[in-house]
């Protein structure tokens, strides 16, 4: 036969009670630990690769820049290569409406300009990326492009490489 309803439960029972209480908060605790700790860890993952989404454009986009230098060269009846020589020894870098490629590197970030919002040197929002342009003539109507962009995210140095081979074809 069971306690009456109105009886009180004893002290070992009021311990075992405290105990599962204990227990419950415990294990609660550490899901509730655990869910944050996740959260965390997928902003970062998220934020991590957003970083490494613009670097790969932006090393893209520096290829794309020095071919449509080749390409309006074509155009205009100049030489494949005018402008784009030189910055095989030193880095160089690009401004997206030039014409040619700056031969002194001088390692500044770029910025998304206010005036067009593009990525580029001219007054703007301060960006974390610095983008290097590298050309080797490997033999006559070729040339090697090398891009490399950097950032720094979290004390850590990340970087990001293209590259393409530009060739004379129109004159060839």
């Amino acid at each position: 036969m069971g306690k009456p309803a109105n009886e009180k439960p004893n002290s070992r029972s009021k311990g075992i009670m405290m105990l599962e209480v204990i227990g419950a908060i415990f294990i609660l605790a550490i899901g509730v630990t655990a869910a944050f700790a996740l959260i965390s860890r997928s902003v970062s993952s998220i934020s991590s690769a957003r970083e490494r989404l613009i670097a790969s454009y932006l090393a893209q986009e520096g290829i794309e820049l020095v071919r449509n230098i080749r390409d309006t060269n074509w155009i205009s009846g100049d030489k494949w290569d005018k402008g784009l020589t030189g910055c095989d020894l030193s880095p160089c870098q690009v401004f997206y409406n030039s014409s040619s490629l700056t031969h002194v590197y001088s390692g500044k970030p770029l910025n998304i300009e206010s005036a067009t919002g593009f990525y580029g040197y001219g007054p703007g929002e301060k960006t974390r990326f610095r983008r290097q342009i590298t050309i080797k003539e490997p033999a006559a109507s070729t040339m090697d492009v090398y891009v490399n962009v950097t950032w720094r995210e979290k004390g850590i140095t990340h970087s990001i490489k293209a590259e393409d081979r530009l060739r004379d074809w129109y004159r060839e």
